[in-house]
């Protein structure tokens, strides 16, 4: 698999509104795109924080013939 992708994630009630969003993306070939993601909140705009309502939009890029184990970290405030 390869390219952008998107998904959707609905954050547990234990995650603080306004705690920072960050991507992790571990995998079998170290590259510096493993890391590309963007974060939009349910309206679509573009956030680094965890809304209110909790549900975001992950967008992420994938490289080709590389094994992913995709997470989704929160930075407490």
């Amino acid at each position: 698999v390869s390219g952008m992708h998107e998904f959707e994630v609905i954050l547990s009630e234990d995650v603080p509104e306004g705690a920072k969003l960050i991507w992790l993306a571990n995998s079998s070939k170290p590259s510096e795109d493993d890391y590309i993601a963007e974060f939009y909140d349910f309206d679509g705009e573009e956030i680094d924080v965890v809304p209110a309502e909790r549900l975001i939009t992950v967008s992420a890029w994938l490289n080709e013939g590389i094994i992913y184990k995709p997470a989704l970290a929160v930075k407490k405030k």
